[in-house]
């Protein structure tokens, strides 16, 4: 489990510091909108913005990610992020903010699903829930890690978010750095590019018919989770 765990540990260590920062902002942007005057159903928007293109980016992305491989659609989708977040701090419209969220979440699904599925793929079926299990602790302490930084730094400051931005950029220079080789994104051979998406959405339909009860959980818990982390 260890010698699996190194060979990870740098796109570990990227994913971790994507959710850093990104679950910073998503405390510190609601944090402006209401220093700003915002209403509460603005808040509101911005965080079903972003939930709504994560949602979307988890069906447009896997193709892409069967296309162009594991550490290319990482790195795009992180670099991506970069940018976002700092068009984000250089602007204080929020109509903006809303669209730019919108997007960032769809680079966050493409980010989670080439990692999730560069762990899976590379990790034999003996210890995958250890291995899954250490992958998600070290999330979990990057998320507290990104919340307790706001003890010390003034969030609403403009710069901080062009700061938070950093991480995502350093995750793209772990990842195309890493030693390790990226296991193929395809699990068979696909004759034709057209024939992905197709297959990618089959897949998607056949797990929420498998396993329906798994599907109706991740609902709710992103019903939960989501109303936590945007609203109190």
């Amino acid at each position: 489990m260890l010698k699996i765990l190194a060979s990870l540990s740098a796109l570990i260590l990227a994913i971790s510091l994507v959710v850093l920062a990104n679950a910073t902002m998503m405390t510190v942007l609601p944090l402006r909108m209401l220093a700003g005057g915002a209403s509460d159903s603005t808040v509101a928007i911005l965080g079903a913005a972003y939930s709504l293109g994560f949602m979307l980016g988890c069906f447009s992305e896997p193709p892409r990610i069967l296309r162009v491989g594991y550490i290319r659609a990482f790195a795009a989708a992180a670099a991506v992020c970069t940018s976002l977040a700092i068009v984000t701090d250089l602007t204080s419209s929020v109509a903006l903010w809303i669209f730019l969220r919108f997007l960032t979440g769809v680079c966050i699904a493409a980010i989670f699903a080439a990692g999730d599925g560069w762990i899976n793929a590379a990790t034999p079926d003996a210890i995958r829930g250890r291995v899954v299990s250490a992958y998600a602790w070290c999330t979990g302490v990057a998320q507290v890690l990104g919340q307790l930084l706001l003890l010390r730094v003034d969030g609403l400051q403009v710069g901080f978010v062009t700061v938070l931005a950093i991480g995502f950029n350093l995750a793209v220079v772990l990842v195309t750095m890493t030693r390790t080789t990226a296991p193929s994104a395809r699990s068979e051979p696909v004759d034709a590019a057209d024939e992905v998406p197709s297959r990618a959405a089959s897949l998607m339909g056949g797990i929420v018919v498998t396993s329906w009860i798994g599907a109706l959980a991740a609902l709710h818990s992103g019903l939960v989770s989501t109303s936590v982390a945007s609203i109190l």
